[in-house]
């Protein structure tokens, strides 16, 4: 337990969660001062410039070079800008729980403020950047909340179905439509609707190769895409995208993991409304 406490308390001061203060202020200033998300390479290219220079790639090598842009930091600056959401739950002997868990304001996109590309990704690719950025991967109920408190409310914007789902040329046309539609409304606030997420969930356990999808929200509220696991896990088409959350919460006052949140029997409703989940990861990455 000893070990267990310092580990954890290495990592907040690492820039996941709290120094003295277990607020969630501090846990975000913290994480401002060591932020493992590498500033912006020089001359990296913007979101133009990558779907035009990866638009011959195979979907695998396209998706390399998504990894390699993204973790080498190649990714707007109001991303970097986590944003705080806030959930609680009773429980059975009448106690509140709460948590305030931080998201990325919008979903992972490479380019910069003045051009970029919300980017499609393989769910393996949104788990070893969430590792690499010391982060994790969203839930169905995560989604929901993020919706609820999101300041930004953007509708739904289907494109006709096809093969070219799967093309830098509707990835492009799909990003130009929900910037049409988020017109005067500020980078940088949290933002929901304009895409589906890739998710971690319990269906996973029986379906470790596939994507779990889920949400696109319209505006009453009601998501356009259940919970679906019928995609292998390569599959990513325009309308996906995936939304980081920072790995440390605050849960009663004190920093958590938001793994042990999901692995907790008494705990993991505050993230979770598909019971406790016991491996809160997207299959198929190690654990690094």
């Amino acid at each position: 337990m000893v070990l267990r406490r310092f580990l954890l308390a290495a990592l907040v001061l690492g820039g996941c969660g709290k120094d003295d203060d277990s607020s969630p202020a501090a846990v975000e200033a913290s994480t401002e001062a060591a932020s493992p998300i590498p500033p912006r390479p020089p001359g990296a290219p913007t979101g133009t410039q990558f779907l035009a220079m990866t638009d011959a790639y195979t979907i695998p090598a396209r998706e390399q070079a998504i990894l390699d842009e993204i973790s080498s930091g190649n990714l707007p600056d109001f991303l970097r800008t986590f944003v705080d959401v806030t959930a609680a739950f009773t429980d059975a002997a009448g106690a509140v729980h709460t948590i305030t868990y931080s998201v990325m304001p919008d979903y992972l996109s490479i380019g910069t403020d003045g051009d970029f590309v919300r980017i499609p990704m393989n769910p393996r690719t949104g788990q070893k950047i969430a590792d690499l950025f010391e982060c994790s991967m969203i839930t169905r109920k995560m989604v929901n909340d993020v919706w609820t408190q999101a300041t930004v409310k953007l509708a739904p914007i289907p494109m006709t179905p096809g093969p070219e789902m799967l093309s830098n040329a509707y990835f492009g046309a799909h990003q130009q439509k929900i910037e049409a539609a988020r017109a005067g409304k500020p980078l940088g606030a949290l933002t929901a609707g304009q895409k589906k997420d890739v998710v971690i969930s319990n269906a996973l356990l029986a379906k470790p190769n596939s994507v779990a999808i889920y949400g696109w929200h319209q505006l009453n509220g009601v998501p356009i895409q259940p919970l679906s696991t019928v995609h292998e896990w390569t599959y990513a088409d325009y309308s996906h995208g995936v939304r980081l959350v920072k790995r440390t919460a605050v849960v009663d006052g004190q920093p958590m993991l938001v793994t042990d949140v999901l692995k907790s029997p008494s705990l993991h409703k505050l993230l979770s409304d598909e019971g406790v989940m016991t491996s809160p990861r997207i299959p198929g990455v190690p654990v690094p």
